[in-house]
């Protein structure tokens, strides 16, 4: 995975909404808090325009994102909010110059489409956290300080007490994943995340339990939960039970789902639709450590370079040819030695 440049003073930060829409008051802190940092906040030219639930119609959306992804100078991305539009604009941007001049993008819930549209086909990592809407003077200082060591290149690790619901074990993977229903959305599209051997973060908000369920089971049927290396459980917030039945914990029902692969799973990570929303690096190579007593999240500050695509072919392409190669050589020499030694 490609890395951003970590921040320096004086380095430009732009807020753009590619999904929900803003008014200025809801920023307000946001640009302070990043003043304070000594980076120069930049603002989407359509950052304002309200239609219907979203920031702008879709043209306009997709300007402002595709702009700041150009821009050679531009070192992160803020996004607004999150709500529903991302998934509109997604397939129409341009990745080309992000490729040559990836910045950091920050967000979460309906940016887990940007987040896993990066990652699948740029390469680059991003940052789940916090985004200009979600930072006021009550948000917590650990939740606003962690994403300003990320984006400063500083590492990021978390202690966690244990959790009754956590299946012990441990596990190395890069991360990937998100708002669950997002992820939900995404299979079958150019956005959907590489599953094999990653470590699956998913949080939600204001869904059923059953739904819950049938997301879940949904991506087993299709083998993704058979080959993630671990599950961290983020914030399940404002799950109702409805449904005569389903009153047990959320936890039991996630566990029920990947019990059978023996991985490890985290429950109750600090990172979803609550106040207290610690940052993740989405791309980066995590170790998981859980125990009884206490779980470990450490992100590893080596770069992980990733195979691409057709890799593995060509590498087995070559091979054969060599052991080709190698035979012909073989019988030539066999046929020669017979003919005028033998």
């Amino acid at each position: 995975m490609k890395r951003p440049e970590p921040l320096q003073q004086g380095d430009p930060i732009r807020i753009i909404a590619p999904a929900g829409w803003i008014q200025p008051s809801d920023i307000a802190a946001a640009i302070d808090l990043f003043n304070a940092w000594g980076l120069k906040v930049e603002m989407g030219k359509h950052l304002f325009e309200r239609k219907h639930l979203f920031s702008a119609d879709d043209p306009e959306r997709l300007e402002d994102l595709q702009a700041a992804l150009d821009d050679p100078e531009l070192k992160a991305i803020l996004c607004a909010r999150g709500g529903y539009g991302s998934h509109r604009i997604v397939d129409q941007l341009d990745l080309e110059q992000f490729t040559k001049h990836p910045k950091w993008l920050i967000g979460f819930s309906d940016i887990t489409v940007l987040h896993c549209h990066l990652q699948r086909l740029a390469g680059v990592e991003s940052l789940h956290g916090v985004m200009a809407k979600g930072i006021q003077t009550e948000t917590p200082a650990a939740v606003t300080e962690g994403v300003h060591r990320a984006l400063k290149g500083e590492t990021i690790a978390y202690r966690l007490a244990g959790h009754p619901k956590n299946v012990p074990g441990e596990a190395m993977g890069i991360l990937t994943g998100g708002n669950l229903s997002i992820l939900y959305s995404l299979q079958g599209t150019a956005s959907e995340p590489e599953w094999e051997g990653r470590i699956l973060f998913v949080e939600e908000v204001g869904e059923t339990h059953y739904h819950v369920d049938r997301m879940l089971v949904t991506m087993k049927r299709r083998g993704v939960l058979a080959k993630i290396a671990g599950l961290v459980v983020g914030q399940m917030s404002e799950i109702t039970h409805l449904t005569p039945g389903m009153e047990r914990d959320i936890e039991d029902t996630i566990r029920e789902q990947v019990e059978e692969y023996n991985i490890p799973v985290l429950f109750g990570f600090p990172a979803g639709h609550e106040p207290d929303n610690r940052v993740l690096i989405m791309g980066r190579q995590v170790q998981m450590k859980v125990q009884e007593k206490q779980s470990e999240l450490l992100f590893l500050t080596d770069v992980v370079e990733e195979e691409k695509p057709g890799r593995a072919r060509q590498l087995v392409t070559t091979a054969l040819v060599m052991t080709f190669f190698f035979l012909l050589i073989w019988a030539l020499y066999h046929f020669l030695f017979r003919t005028y030694l033998g």
